[in-house]
């Protein structure tokens, strides 16, 4: 017998079901054969019936339905340096940009809520159903993006450096998610372990961060780094490979709030493990911050 592919509409496809099961209840005056001869000959009259519907295959797989990224990713179990594990978490995939009505929401066509101070971010997180990322989860997305080969200028973890996002001041404000810049060496996205993708970790604008190694229980800085502070380590030293500045243990800036990434203009300064500081009631147009649920 030849195979034969025939091809029916959705409709048409329904319509033969219906007649399948019919003949299937009368199969005991068949044999298997003229079974299927009927039922193929059933099915070829119903197709030239409807000719003038477009052509649609009898046998049906299962597509796969495709639509924009949501905009949170997750973030695997990461285990830090020190041994620690960081749970699962979702983060926004952009910085958080603000609503037509005023709240914090995640977007990848609007530049980010900059001019913002600390704990107006926190209430911006808070007000959305999201909170302000933290301090550890912040290492964890950055430990994650450092063990890809894919976010390397070398393409190994290691070769070159770690992606800075934008850096060079070809920009001179924070930039949508959507922008492109024409310098392969400011590209924005990292991808994670899971095959996720999160833009501006390094670069375009800094985010505030709730302090949860040194903090207190407002977030805020409230003792010196310690020698083996998780938020000091990194794969390579400060300004080395793309990790952005870091300051050197000891450093007191208790009362003060950390932010992390870097901004547009931040230059060689700029990365994954960059670290720094602004007072909690500070409002930079290169600061903004990133939501977590």
């Amino acid at each position: 017998m030849v195979p034969v592919t025939a091809y029916l509409t959705p409709a048409q496809a329904s319509r033969l079901e219906l007649l399948l099961a019919k003949q299937r209840d009368q199969a005991q005056a068949f044999d298997e054969h003229a079974f299927i001869d009927t039922v193929f000959s059933r099915g070829l009259a119903v197709a030239e019936q409807e000719q003038h519907a477009p052509p649609s295959p009898l046998h049906l797989e299962p597509t796969m339905q495709t639509s924009a990224p949501t905009p949170f990713a997750i973030v695997p179990d990461t285990t830090l340096p020190d041994g620690s594990i960081v749970p699962a978490f979702q983060v926004g995939r952009y910085l958080c940009s603000r609503s037509a009505d005023g709240r914090a929401q995640v977007t990848a066509d609007a530049a980010p809520w900059v001019e913002i101070n600390y704990r107006d971010a926190v209430q911006a997180c808070r007000d959305a159903s999201f909170a302000l990322i933290t301090e550890r989860q912040a290492l964890a997305l950055a430990w994650n993006v450092a063990q890809q080969p894919e976010n390397w200028t070398g393409g190994a973890v290691g070769a070159g450096a770690l992606h800075q996002g934008l850096h060079k001041w070809s920009v001179n404000s924070a930039q949508p998610g959507t922008y492109e810049s024409p310098d392969p060496d400011e590209r924005r996205w990292f991808v994670l372990s899971n095959g996720e993708r999160v833009f501006d970790v390094a670069g375009n604008a800094f985010t505030w961060i709730h302090d949860d190694v040194q903090g207190d229980a407002d977030g805020l800085i409230a003792r010196p780094f310690a020698t083996d502070s998780i938020s000091l380590q990194a794969p390579f030293p400060s300004m080395e490979k793309g990790m952005g500045w870091r300051p050197e243990p000891g450093g007191d800036w208790s009362g003060d709030a950390l932010i992390r990434g870097g901004c547009w203009r931040s230059g060689r300064c700029a990365g994954a493990f960059g670290l720094n500081y602004h007072w909690p009631s500070d409002e930079w147009g290169s600061v903004g911050f990133r939501c977590t649920r």
